[in-house]
C-alpha cells in the first residue's frame, strides 16, 4: 500500500470528513492519479508545478449556469456531428502534466478518436479544443484563473 492510500485509508466511507491541505500543498502525478481514483472526496486538480488544488462543490446558481452551457454545447456539438462535449467531472491531463476539469469544454472528433480506449475511459491525455469556464465569485479572490 502507498503513503497517499495507506494516509487515506483511516477514512470513513459516506461520513463527513474534513481533511486540512495546506496552500501549495504538492503531490506527484502518480499521488494524484491516485486521490483521484480513491473515494471521491472532492474534486480534484493539479497544476503543473505539482500543486494540489481541491475544488468546493458548486451552489444552485452556479450549478443550474453549469448545467445551461453543457446543454447548449451539447445540442450544438449533435447538429455539428465533428466533436464530442465533457462536463466538469472530466480531467484532462494537459501537456504541461497539469490535471484540469474545466466546467465544459469539446474535442473534435477526429482527437478523441485516436486515444485508446483506456486513455478515454481514464483521464484523456490531451487539451481540450474548446473550453468554458464559468468565473465564480471565489475564483476571482484567488489565482485559480492563471491555467485558462
Amino acid at each position: 500500500m502507498n503513503a497517499i492510500a495507506k494516509n487515506l485509508s483511516y477514512l470513513p466511507t459516506r461520513e463527513k470528513t474534513t481533511i486540512t491541505i495546506p496552500q501549495g500543498f504538492c503531490v506527484t502525478t502518480e499521488q494524484f492519479e491516485q486521490l483521484a481514483n480513491a473515494e471521491q472526496l472532492a474534486r480534484l486538480e493539479l497544476t503543473k508545478t505539482g500543486e494540489l488544488i481541491v475544488m468546493s462543490p458548486t451552489g444552485g446558481t452556479a450549478g443550474r449556469k453549469n448545467t445551461r452551457l453543457i446543454q447548449r454545447l451539447r445540442n450544438w456539438a449533435d447538429l455539428d456531428g465533428t466533436g464530442e462535449v465533457f462536463d466538469s467531472s472530466t480531467v484532462f491531463v494537459l501537456p504541461s502534466g497539469a490535471r484540469r476539469s474545466p466546467d465544459a469544454s469539446w474535442i473534435k472528433l477526429e482527437r478523441w478518436t485516436q486515444l485508446t480506449p483506456q486513455q478515454q475511459d481514464g483521464f484523456p491525455p490531451l487539451a481540450p479544443d474548446f473550453v468554458i469556464e464559468l468565473v465564480s465569485p471565489s475564483d476571482l479572490r484567488c489565482t485559480r484563473m492563471r491555467w485558462v
